[in-house]
């Protein structure tokens, strides 16, 4: 057997130094985010990492987590796409079990800025797993996710139960327990949520996406009210406004509301919806 391990460990490393001088070089004529994109794509699966590190855990938990970070600001900066984000993150945790901070950004990031709550929901299980009685945060992000993206209240009120639980929690969570049973409104509970969350947090992008949705949200609660009036108006004019500004001029809103991110806009059929920037720049 030695026969056959000792120059297979041999050819192992070689292989790895080989590697790693060859990134160094590629390093200095490519841009830095599309150095970190390739070398993303080198991280071997999740049930090969530990064997791939050598040993070299937490060394490279520690590298990997800086550059989840770097990877996400570069993209929420330019283009919003984190194609590799959870496949880091994983590899993240997976290296170093008890990381609870990366948890808590994948958890928060991959749901609200990849819209992908299935991994985020996967990922927050990962980090209770590995750390079940560590950080009441895992706990109130997860049941976040059970409420605000897959309607399962009962779930989110199962979390914030076992978060309300915990050392350190917020003394309103009780409240939010009784929300999730009562099946109370869901934008405003989304925000408390969301402004909690903001306040866990000093990476001013992660803050900074958390905020956006907070925006929307908010702009959101507003429909209802325009939406009344656009009722008024087509009951004293007999027909629908053919812009929201019309409410205004009728003295049936002292103003209409604006919030970054969107704007209003009312249909033919005098239906009011908050159309987002990203979806105002497609015909």
């Amino acid at each position: 057997m030695k026969r056959i391990w000792i120059p297979a460990l041999i050819l192992c490393i070689i292989s790895i130094v080989g590697f790693a001088f060859m990134q160094t070089r590629v390093d200095k004529i490519r841009p830095s985010r599309e150095r970190l994109e390739e070398k993303l794509i080198y991280i071997p699966e999740t049930r090969f990492l530990k064997t791939a590190s050598l040993g070299f855990h937490a060394v490279l938990a520690d590298v990997l987590w800086a550059r989840s970070v770097v990877y996400f600001g570069g993209h929420f900066l330019t283009d919003k796409k984190y194609d590799w984000l959870y496949r880091i993150l994983d590899a993240v945790t997976t290296l170093d079990p008890g990381n609870v901070l990366a948890y808590r950004f994948g958890g928060t990031v991959l749901s609200l800025e990849q819209s992908d709550a299935e991994k985020s929901i996967e990922l927050l299980k990962k980090g209770i797993r590995n750390n079940p009685d560590k950080d009441w945060r895992l706990h109130f992000l997860l049941g976040f996710n059970y409420f605000f993206y897959m309607d399962d209240h009962a779930s989110a009120a199962e979390c914030l139960e076992k978060a309300s639980k915990m050392p350190g929690h917020p003394t309103y969570l009780p409240r939010l327990v009784a929300k999730m049973y009562a099946k109370s409104g869901k934008e405003d509970t989304a925000i408390e949520f969301l402004r909690e969350t903001y306040r866990q947090y000093e990476d001013e992008n992660v803050k900074e996406a958390i905020q956006g949705r907070i925006d929307i949200l908010m702009a959101k609660k507003q429909i209802q009210p325009l939406q009344n009036a656009v009722g008024k108006y087509k009951k004293h004019y007999h027909e629908y406004p053919k812009e929201l500004r019309e409410l205004v001029r009728a003295g049936l809103i002292k103003k209409l509301p604006e919030y970054e991110g969107g704007q209003y806009a009312i249909d033919s059929a005098g239906k009011v919806e908050w159309i987002a920037e990203s979806d105002l720049q497609w015909p």
